[in-house]
């Protein structure tokens, strides 16, 4: 695994503007993770993904994460900073994993008794297609559960009452933490806490997007001014370019 370069970084953009979520973040993957095959990375629970692109993030921007979040008592705005790091534990042992190793949730809900595995990256892109949410959380479950039974007799997953299908999403995601992340968010002025979900995956193609449009900046600059190729001008470190474009005024 590695951070990306700055042509890796215009490459992905221009190629991923128009996928699925999904879509980005197996083409990030693919290309910082070229020691992962596909087929290990679609066994991936979307936890284990999100651990990668976590740290993908930290060697391609560094580890701090800034954003900001309204206060929901008192309305203040209030600065959000983390470590991407420390959100997501170390890849070891994701790299050494495979899809038989995936322990199974069991839960009993009544008359109901339902073993089901945390959704894989593969799973989760079956379903992209979907329009209908409902339909989508169904189409999962059936991928995800082992067994289901009802009063000791073998039950469709379609037959499961929505209380027991919610109950064991919520064990699924307790199951897999980092596919379901929440900061604990702290306001200053009223002292009030509170969970801010964070998806990993559309922070950083937000990162990636404003870094892809800086970096067009750069090139117009450079190659109008010098007459350089894109290429050689990707080449370059950053703080070369900064430089240059200081030089000239942009």
């Amino acid at each position: 695994m590695r951070g990306l370069a700055a042509h890796e970084v215009l490459e992905i953009w221009d190629q991923g503007e128009g996928l699925s979520p999904s879509g980005r973040a197996a083409l990030l993957l693919a290309i910082a993770c070229p020691d992962y095959p596909r087929e290990h990375v679609e066994s991936l629970s979307i936890g284990e993904r999100d651990t990668l692109l976590g740290h993908i993030r930290a060697r391609t921007f560094g580890g701090t994460v800034e954003s900001v979040a309204t206060c929901p008592a008192c309305r203040v705005m209030v600065e959000v900073t983390v470590d991407v790091r420390t959100i997501f534990p170390d890849t070891a042992q994701i790299a050494s994993r495979d899809a038989s190793s995936r322990f199974p949730v069991e839960i009993a809900a009544g008359d109901f008794i339902v073993q089901a595995v945390a959704p894989t990256v593969r799973d989760v892109e079956a379903i992209v297609s979907t329009a209908a949410l409902e339909e989508g959380v169904r189409m999962l479950l059936r991928r995800c559960i082992l067994r289901a039974e009802k009063l000791g007799n073998p039950c469709e997953v379609d037959d499961l009452p929505q209380e027991v299908c919610a109950l064991l999403e919520e064990r699924l995601a307790e199951a897999d933490p980092q596919g379901d992340v929440h900061l604990s968010i702290h306001c200053p002025g009223c002292d009030h806490r509170w969970p801010m979900p964070f998806d990993i995956l559309a922070y950083f193609w937000s990162e990636i997007h404003l870094a892809a449009r800086r970096l067009l900046r750069d090139i117009h600059v450079l190659a109008s001014v010098y007459g350089w190729r894109e290429s050689d001008i990707l080449m370059l470190s950053e703080g070369r370019r900064r430089i240059y474009l200081e030089m000239v005024g942009g």
